[in-house]
């Protein structure tokens, strides 16, 4: 199976009056696991706007993204990752022939908090429908790393990593995180069990 492992870096938490300023996917294919995360597939793009609006959290958090930004802003050309914000989904379809996923269909799609987060926001960016849907059923890890007996809530990110055994910090850098999805992923690929037979075996 494959499936989409996408971030956001966003200017705030509301999609209508907020807007994505770095949108990342990686593509993983669960039957290939042995192949490095870095060198998975992946599209990673900063995006321009005229005029930004966002809360100063968010802002603050995304200072070293802005300046990259406003630093690509100077140039005649946008650098290759960069473009404007019309011009997102475009460059997402064309990632996802160039490596034949099939976009025709809903696309699957991986994150912490995606489907209550960040799709809300692709829902409102350019051609979304058009050039491309993803499925409102979304791979979540948090349920994954979730302790039944002694959480509260759905454990954050950082939670997840710590108990996946990975480095606890997070960068909040849309490549990064989306490729952390995949490495907590990864453990659970072969370890489907059908609960009926497991009852049956007992």
């Amino acid at each position: 199976m494959r499936y989409l492992s996408i971030d956001l870096e966003t200017t705030g938490s509301d999609p209508l009056t907020c807007q994505i300023i770095e949108f990342a996917a990686v593509l993983e294919d669960t039957e290939k696991p042995e192949v490095p995360v870095e060198e998975l597939p992946y599209l990673r793009l900063a995006v321009h706007y005229e005029i930004l609006c966002g809360n100063v959290a968010a802002l603050a958090m995304n200072a070293r993204l802005l300046q990259e930004i406003a630093d690509a802003e100077q140039k005649n050309n946008l650098p290759p990752d960069h473009c404007q914000a019309g011009e997102v989904l475009a460059r997402f379809a064309e990632f996802l022939d160039a490596h034949q996923v099939n976009r025709k269909r809903a696309l699957l799609a991986a994150g912490k908090n995606f489907a209550s987060f960040d799709l809300p926001f692709i829902h409102n960016l350019p051609g979304y429908g058009e050039l491309l849907k993803i499925s409102n059923a979304v791979i979540d890890p948090a349920l994954l790393y979730l302790d039944w007996h002694n959480d509260r809530k759905l454990p954050n990110m950082s939670t997840c990593k710590e108990r996946a055994g990975l480095s606890d910090i997070v960068s909040h850098q849309a490549l990064d995180d989306a490729r952390d999805i995949v490495r907590l992923l990864r453990p659970f690929y072969k370890k489907f069990v059908n609960p009926g037979q497991q009852g049956e075996e007992q």
